[in-house]
């Protein structure tokens, strides 16, 4: 039987018997009391109404990400770091995407450039060359894809916001490599609303920059005694501050949750629909000053709004490959499933979650690999690359280059781009099961037994390479041939086809079990520690296709075309692997609302589809493997809050991928060290304004590595890891009679990064100034004004990773980079019923 069936049927068949369970005990019990509702999620320390009641919450907030048991936890005697958000602070945070939510961690650097989806996250002293490797997302407690990275696809890639969601929980180390998947770095946690006794229910409608229409519906409430359910749904049109000529998101997504009440318990069901396309935008031409490595913007192209997406080029077909569309980009096609049961039975607290996942998810981009250069100069390029066609022909002496659209001359001296067209189709599945029995075996002593299972896969198809030649200032296609017949483009632009393809079915499976006491020596003094067995199965088949002889040597776009299906070398992989954790850790009160905490964790990690991927099976990866320490205090009262961290983590046996627009993979392995502080702080001198402050320092360098293999490694700065990073929050809240002004800011600072573990390309540090203003008309109307890059900074999140960097222009060096985007501007009207 498939392991996804098996584990399915083993959760249903749990989830069966205990309400067959539940019906017969109810025949001699009372009907079930009416749900109340969950606390509060505290705000975290960006809040801004800064109401009695809101410290209140703040101090007794409770938190269920990382928790033993299935149970909860007041934050302030968490032994770990955990930042929170209700759903009015993941407003005001202004988020692009899902990823960029999480810039609300302290020491998680979030790169939100590419647009709806696809960021790459890093984590204090994690290093990673993209995508989010040590990021999980989680949805009600199980991973909407256990394995959190894959080349072309992060988790949160895989998950849309709207308003089921009620709060989110990130935590950052500490005792997550124990529990679901095994997340040593952060996992992403989103609550998801269940509705309550009194029926509520809200319509938005948000627009905007770039003509953005997005409508979104929500309403909840109860639906017979013991039943309740929430819904909601959401469109969006947008075409994005970077203007393609077609929608940067299109799409939308509808998603609801049922809840029962059980005797001493609960069972809830949730489900997701998503169907969204959504562009994906890289790098670009910038001018980089050699002294003080400041940016500027290459002439012609506004790094800001620019893109070389446009419906000229939005579906043509390169040479020998499938025809693509450009607005596909990022996007997300797929359903999510999922369950949560709680139940007390006989002093055991048993909790079973669930998740099932199907979805595709395709990348289909254009990404710059080569600095621009004039026409004039390209064109010569290819004379002395063409040569005489191995005496087929004569040596060209001049080229004739024409726009494809109209075949008008281009002028000799303008600028011109080689970019690649990268169509990858994936499709993943995943089905996850937790179960936990907890239970206080001798007085304070709370004893958690679990188990986890998985089985996912991923069926990919990739089409890398490519290259189409554009104009830099107008993003039009361009042909060229060469006057000794040679003809260098199609008639689309193409210089060539694919330059790699690859078909591939990976499939893997992980069995956990973990054992977790929760030790409350004295009213003040509580220790936890657990430990936990992981044992990991991969299979893996790759096929790779080969470049085939052009029968015509004059097509010089097609010398260099992989044709047909991947199959020219077919490789298997098939392996297990076994990773140990454990976590010791304990929280001390000073005070009533004050504690310390210090902990200790180690965890690990499989190697995934990408490490397997043209690895010798005789010579396979080895786990990588992070230690953990932290040591924090945690303190809230009405005048101020804060959540300090001081951490230090040692990586082994790190592996770092990129892939070239050759496709050839580029792999490193060695290992990290970090040491830092992380920060959250809060002061709140008068009624109704708060000034919030969070961020990290850090050093954080690699070693270990090879010198001979890899040498100028050791002891760089880990790749796009920034030393130092803030945000500084103010809020204030003006009340009247029926109704309140809230003013809220937020103003960032990235530090100086550098785009290879050489250190040899600056990426240099920016800043960003957001704001906002909420009015609320009574308790039935808000509107919301809220704006990002209002300064329209010029900063880089990426740099030249698929490609070198050459040449100068007026001084400046020239480099390809991925730019923060243009000011961007939203409106919205609520209505709540």
């Amino acid at each position: 039987m498939n392991p996804t069936r098996k584990y399915l049927l083993t959760s249903i068949a749990l989830a069966t018997l205990t309400l067959v369970h539940q019906a017969n005990a109810q025949q001699t019990a009372s009907p079930a009391p009416a749900p109340t509702p969950a606390p509060a999620a505290a705000p975290a320390t960006q809040e801004s109404n800064q109401s009695a009641e809101d410290v209140k919450s703040e101090v007794s907030q409770v938190v269920v990400t990382g928790v033993a048991g299935g149970g909860t936890k007041r934050k302030l005697d968490s032994g770990y770091s955990i930042t929170t958000a209700t759903e009015e602070q993941i407003k005001e945070a202004n988020p692009m995407s899902t990823a960029d939510l999480i810039k609300i961690v302290p020491g998680i650097y979030v790169e939100s450039t590419g647009g709806q989806s696809g960021a790459n996250m890093q984590i204090r002293g994690f290093p990673s060359a993209g995508d989010a490797p040590y990021v999980t997302l989680s949805v009600n407690g199980s991973p909407v894809f256990p394995q959190s990275s894959l080349s072309f696809m992060a988790n949160d890639a895989l998950f849309r916001m709207d308003d089921l969601i009620e709060r989110v929980e990130v935590t950052v180390g500490g005792p997550q490599s124990l529990f679901s998947n095994g997340q040593f770095g952060a996992t992403m946690n989103f609550q998801l609303k269940t509705g309550t006794d009194t029926p509520e229910g809200s319509f938005r409608v948000t627009t905007g920059t770039g003509s953005l229409q997005r409508y979104d519906l929500y309403y909840s409430g109860k639906i017979s005694d013991g039943w309740y359910g929430a819904v909601a749904a959401y469109y969006e049109n947008d075409i994005g501050v970077r203007d393609s000529g077609f929608p940067a998101v299109d799409g939308g997504q509808v998603s609801a949750t049922l809840m029962h009440k059980l005797d001493n318990g609960q069972v809830t069901f949730y489900a997701r629909s998503t169907s969204e396309n959504d562009a994906f935008y890289t790098s670009v031409p910038l001018l980089q000053n050699p002294s003080n490595n400041s940016l500027s913007a290459f002439p012609g192209f506004n790094p800001l709004t620019g893109t070389f997406q446009n419906g000229e080029i939005r579906q043509i077909a390169p040479p020998g490959g499938p025809t693509a569309d450009l607005e596909n980009g990022r996007g997300l096609h797929g359903n999510l499933f999922g369950m949560n049961f709680n139940q007390k039975v006989e002093g055991w607290e048993i909790s079973d979650n669930a998740a099932y996942t199907n979805m595709n998810i395709p990348t289909i981009a254009m990404f710059s690999g080569a600095t621009p250069q004039t026409m004039s100069s390209f064109i010569a390029g290819q004379i002395t690359s063409v040569g005489t066609l191995n005496g087929k022909v004569p040596m060209a002496t001049a080229g004739t280059a024409t726009y494809a659209d109209n075949g008008a001359a281009v002028n000799p001296n303008t600028q011109v781009i080689n970019n690649s067209l990268w169509i990858i189709q994936k499709q993943i599945q995943s089905f996850s099961n937790q179960v936990q029995l907890s239970k206080e075996v001798i007085p304070d002593h709370n004893v958690t037994f679990g188990l986890y299972t998985d089985s996912y896969s991923s069926t990919d198809h990739w089409d890398i390479g490519n290259p189409i030649l554009q104009d830099v200032s107008s993003g039009r296609p361009i042909n060229l041939t060469l006057n000794n017949g040679a003809i260098i483009t199609n008639p689309g632009g193409y210089l060539g086809g694919a330059a790699y393809l690859l078909n591939e079915n990976g499939n893997a499976s992980d069995v956990a079990l973990f054992l977790h006491d929760d030790w409350k020596i004295t009213d003040a003094l509580n220790l936890n520690a657990g430990v936990r067995e992981m044992r990991s199965r991969v299979d893996l088949t790759t096929s790779v296709g080969g470049a085939t002889t052009n029968p015509d040597p004059l097509n010089v776009f097609d010398n260099y075309t992989a044709f047909g299906t991947p199959g020219t070398v077919t490789t298997a992989y098939s392996d297990s692997f076994h990773q140990g954790s454990f976590i010791f850790g304990g929280n001390y009160k000073l005070a009533a609302n004050t504690s310390v905490f210090a902990s200790e964790s180690y965890g690990g990690t499989a190697p995934n589809f990408d490490e397997l991927r043209g690895t010798n099976p005789a010579n396979p990866p080895v786990n990588t493997t992070v230690h953990q320490y932290e040591v924090g205090i945690k303190t809230a009262t009405p005048l101020y809050s804060a959540y300090v961290t001081l951490f230090h983590n040692q990586f082994s046996n790190l592996f770092l991928s990129q892939i070239a627009n050759s496709g050839a993979v580029e792999n490193t392995t060695g290992d990290a060290h970090a040491t830092g502080l992380t920060y959250e702080l809060a002061v709140r001198p008068i009624t109704n304004l708060q000034v919030a402050l969070s961020g990290d320092v850090q050093k954080a360098t690699y070693t270990g590595y090879d010198e001979i293999a890899y040498p100028g490694v050791n002891g760089k700065d880990e790749v796009r890891q920034p030393n130092e990073q803030f945000r500084l929050t103010p809020t204030y809240r003006i009340p009247f009679d029926a109704s309140s002004l809230k003013f809220y800011g937020t103003y960032t600072f990235v530090g100086q990064r550098y785009s290879d573990q050489e250190n040899t390309q600056v990426l240099p540090s920016y800043k960003t100034v957001d704001a906002g203003v909420i009015y609320e008309a009574g308790d039935k109307w808000e509107y919301r004004l809220s704006g990002t890059n209002l300064t329209n900074e010029l900063g880089i999140t990426e740099g030249n990773v698929h490609g070198s960097n050459s040449g100068t222009l007026n001084g400046q060096n020239l480099v390809i980079g991925r730019p923060l985007f243009g000011r961007e501007i939203k409106f919205s009207v609520m209505y709540r019923f």
